[in-house]
């Protein structure tokens, strides 16, 4: 935890690169988290996105693994599939 924006600064650069670890978390002084709240702000070094990953397609013998992730009306939709 710091207060000083340089050492922030720093820590998004550095931290960042170490796996694992893609973003800061941004809160006010004696800002308490609340569950479905969003007052915290994350800041990222990079553009990540949730996916699901492990769908099967193909055969018993051959299986694929289908890229997805989820439509703004929460359903799952396929992004990517292997090339046969």
């Amino acid at each position: 935890m710091t207060t000083d924006l340089t050492i922030a600064q720093e820590w998004l650069t550095s931290w960042t690169n170490v796996p694992g670890v893609a973003s800061l978390v941004i809160r006010r002084l004696g800002q308490k988290y609340r569950p479905g709240v969003r007052g915290w702000r994350k800041i990222r070094r990079r553009e990540t996105t949730e996916a699901i990953n492990g769908g099967l397609s193909g055969t018993l013998h051959r299986p694929q693994l289908v890229l997805g992730r989820y439509d703004t009306g929460g359903r799952p939709r396929a992004l990517a599939r292997p090339r046969h």
